[in-house]
């Protein structure tokens, strides 16, 4: 199967975190199931930087797919050069997979595989699930580029909170529900803990992840004498980073919070899992939080918002699931500390081993490939946006 991915940004690049992780493993994930993977994205690394690759010709990557970088001008994923090369790439795949809602890679991706009949499937990122506070004015997939959508789409939701966003805001589609994996490590080696109850977390730094209710956990913390060093790393605006070392500063907590303006990568980033007791994740919304298993494969506890869909948490005994606000988050952190953390994150490691594998993704998403190409029935894991919905309306009240 000749499979295209089309995204505004891919590996090398890391500003963009779990949404350059998951379309690189993914695409890497196909490839080694046999699929003849290219990869179509632009170079953009971030608002104000590139990334290092050769631009407008092809870049032999993992497992013998192939990438190719439009370079990016001004800002985004605006790349002149990509639309022509979109027209040439769609017209010899035999699928095409549709990553995000950035209107400089979407629209001409719509257009080619309209213009060339080709099958879609549509991975929205968590672009449909709007959050309170939200003033991107992204919200959804316009009227034109519904139209220009082919006849055979398929919206890739990663879990049951973004298939109903996409039911509710493209009902007249098929959804296939298909979860991010994780890579797992071969064993997880933990540094003992002590004194102080370490707390971390690692990611966007964004106002939807409402970080600064993670550092008013940290003062009522401090205040109810828990003793904890609060570790937040990752990339983001300048504007909400000033935000957050403002408040850091004005509530005194210097000595308990550390805020690292750095998306960590490679050992960097293991050595912070394996120096941290507990991972929280206070996100306004979430279409997936690969960083939550990501934990969780390293064998960390996690506490999760309730804006994240990792409401089992508490059911595989692994963290916790709570409201997002600074009272709700520290009461978890407390009862947390008095638990067996060591014994928790082993059930949780345990957990994402056994669902959240990444061959087992790909595997899911090749079958839904070929069910596009050749014509056949969709996947169990696929539905209909009204059938999503006539289940939410015959749910019984609770």
């Amino acid at each position: 199967m000749r499979v295209l991915y089309v995204t505004p940004y891919f590996s090398p690049a890391a500003y963009y975190g779990e949404a350059v992780e998951n379309a690189y493993r993914l695409s890497l994930g196909c490839a080694r199931l046999g699929c003849n993977v290219r990869v179509l994205a632009t170079d953009a690394d971030g608002p104000r930087r590139t990334a290092p690759v050769e631009t407008g010709k092809p870049i032999l990557i993992d497992a013998g797919f192939e990438a190719i970088y439009a370079h990016r001008i001004l800002f985004g994923a605006l790349a002149p050069s990509l639309p022509l090369r979109l027209l040439m790439e769609v017209r010899s795949a035999e699928v095409v997979h549709l990553i995000g809602l950035n209107v400089a890679t979407a629209l001409p991706a719509l257009i080619a595989c309209k213009i060339f009949n080709r099958p879609l499937v549509w991975s929205p990122g968590g672009a449909l699930q709007p959050w309170r506070g939200d003033r991107s004015g992204l919200g959804g997939p316009t009227r034109l580029e519904r139209m220009l959508a082919p006849r055979r789409v398929v919206m890739h939701a990663a879990s049951e909170g973004e298939r109903d966003a996409c039911a509710a805001r493209i009902p007249a589609v098929a959804i296939a529900t298909v979860p991010y994996g994780v890579r797992i490590p071969s064993e997880s080696i933990r540094e003992p803990r002590e004194g102080r109850l370490r707390i971390g977390y690692a990611g966007r730094i964004e106002p939807r992840k409402a970080l600064e209710n993670l550092i008013d956990a940290a003062a009522l913390l401090r205040d109810s004498g828990t003793s904890v060093a609060m570790t937040v790393a990752g990339e983001g605006g300048r504007r909400y980073l000033r935000l957050l070392r403002q408040r850091i500063e004005r509530l005194g907590l210097g000595g308990e919070v550390s805020l690292i303006e750095s998306s960590l990568r490679g050992s960097a980033r293991r050595r912070f899992f394996d120096r941290i007791d507990l991972f929280v994740l206070p996100s306004h919304q979430e279409h997936s939080a690969a960083s939550v298993a990501e934990a969780l494969a390293r064998g960390v506890p996690v506490i999760a918002s309730e804006g994240t869909p990792w409401s089992a948490l508490s059911e595989h005994g692994c963290g916790l699931w709570v409201k997002n606000d600074p009272e709700s988050l520290a009461g978890a952190i407390q009862r947390l500390a008095a638990m067996p953390l060591d014994e928790m994150g082993a059930r949780g490691r345990d957990w994402i081993k056994r669902d959240f594998d990444w061959k087992s993704s790909a595997r899911k998403m090749c079958d839904l490939y070929a069910a596009l190409i050749f014509q056949r029935p969709l996947p169990d894991f696929a539905t209909t946006a009204a059938a999503v919905q006539s289940r939410h309306t015959l749910a019984p009240a609770r």
